[in-house]
């Protein structure tokens, strides 16, 4: 089956789901201009109008606008940072790539953990999702971690 959308000044977009799909994003949309629309679904029986009721959710893909944590930290101590990017619909993040004990909030981008003692670097990446794309920051993060020190001052 194919499905094609028409726009009210000609444009058409067609695709061919596969499977059971019900969302699929069309590039190319973003003119700021309203339209009405009209669909149509072909299979080899014949041509159907109307097919359904377009539904449009426009967005912006995801783009990190802060994604610069320390690529420092100290064992047994928190290592933080809250990642932010910006996006239409507000996106999501993740961690790719991580140490078990490293965690994100998947809404705020608060990245969390504590390094065990003799962990001597670690690797990460986030990424910020939308239904209309991700974008993966500047990862992956390589983090060397030290310490803590103590200093004998005894005579």
């Amino acid at each position: 089956m194919t499905i094609t959308l028409t726009r009210s000044d000609g444009n058409h977009f067609s695709y061919t789901p596969t499977d059971d799909i019900e969302q699929t994003v069309f590039n190319g949309l973003n003119d700021q201009k309203e339209y009405s629309w009209s669909s149509s679904a072909t299979n080899r029986c014949g041509t159907t109008a109307g097919y359904g009721t377009p539904g449009f959710q426009p967005g912006i893909a995801p783009a990190f606008t802060r994604d610069d944590p320390s690529l420092a930290a100290t064992h047994g101590r928190s290592y933080h940072y809250r990642f932010h990017a910006t996006g239409q619909l507000k996106p999501t993040y993740a961690l790719l790539d991580a140490p078990a004990w490293l965690s994100i909030d998947p809404t705020t981008g608060a990245l969390s953990g504590v390094p065990p003692v003799g962990t001597t670097d670690f690797v990460y990446s986030v990424t910020a999702t939308n239904h209309v794309g991700e974008d993966f920051g500047n990862g992956p993060l390589s983090v060397a971690t030290a310490g803590p020190f103590t200093v004998d001052v005894s005579p």
